[in-house]
Parts: C-alpha cells; sequence; structure tokens
C-alpha cells in the first residue's frame, strides 16, 4: 500500500516539473518572437491612421479599449501644436497640445530627426509620424519623425 502511494506522489510530481518544463519552454519562445520582431522603417511604412492630437487623446479618455485597437503599434500621423521640446537622456521628445492641459501627445523623435527639430518652436503646427504605444495620461508616440510644419 505504501508503494502505491510513493508512486502516486512520483507522479504528481513528474506532472508539475513536466509543466513548468513545458510553461519555461512557451515564455522563451514568445519572448524570443517579440525580440526578433521586425524593425519598422516609419519612414517608409504606409501611415494607417490620421489624426489631430485632441482627437487622439479624446479616443483615448472616451473608449480606450477601442482607441488601443484602433492606434496602438499602428503607425500614425499626429497632426498638432507643439507645446514644448525637451532634450533629455540623448532623445528628443516634441510634446503636442491637446484640449486638456494635463494630457499631451508625446512624440519621441528618431535621432536623425534632431537636425531638423532644431528649428521648430513652441505655438508652431507640425505633422509627426510615428509607431503609437498607448495612453497612460498622455499619449506615447515613438520612433518618430517630422513630416511637416508650418
Amino acid at each position: 500500500m505504501k508503494n502505491y502511494q510513493y508512486i502516486r506522489v512520483m507522479r504528481k510530481g513528474y506532472k508539475i516539473i513536466i509543466s513548468v518544463v513545458i510553461l519555461l519552454v512557451l515564455a522563451i519562445s514568445y519572448s524570443l518572437h517579440v525580440y526578433n520582431k521586425p524593425h519598422v522603417n516609419v519612414e517608409k511604412a504606409p501611415t494607417d491612421v490620421k489624426i489631430e492630437a485632441s482627437d487622439l487623446i479624446a479616443s483615448f479618455i472616451h473608449n480606450e479599449d477601442k482607441a488601443n485597437d484602433d492606434f496602438v503599434e499602428k503607425v500614425i500621423e499626429v497632426e498638432g501644436t507643439v507645446k514644448d521640446i525637451k532634450f533629455k537622456n540623448n532623445t528628443k521628445t516634441i510634446y503636442l497640445e491637446t484640449m486638456l492641459d494635463s494630457s499631451h501627445v508625446i512624440c519621441e523623435m528618431q535621432k536623425d530627426q534632431f537636425q531638423l527639430i532644431s528649428t521648430l518652436k513652441k505655438n508652431e503646427k507640425v505633422r509627426i509620424k510615428g509607431i503609437c504605444k498607448g495612453f497612460l495620461l498622455d499619449a506615447i508616440v515613438l520612433n518618430c519623425i517630422l513630416v511637416s510644419n508650418e
């Protein structure tokens, strides 16, 4: 009788070990898939969505789930007015004004755009193309290029 219980415990232990190994293999393969995801050349990529900065923020505020489906991980062109330009940690970031003082569209620019950005001024109207990453209190757009400024 004791031998039978010992075998049951051993089988249960093997099942747990096998389950953990399978989960580790799945986690590693997913991580490799995400890590090796091809880089998107924003300049050559077609624009999925063109939108005003205020409309982008409003979309996230009114229905974040729908906005995530519509914008996140897509190449978007955002048009708006420059509120601020910051240089920090070797990155240039442009903040676009929206209808809310507490929310902005934050556009982190590509390094090859630094020369173009140096000519921009506050309150200038711009159109920026990049990959939307989501919304916290601000909409985040990364890998951006300046499409036009007026």
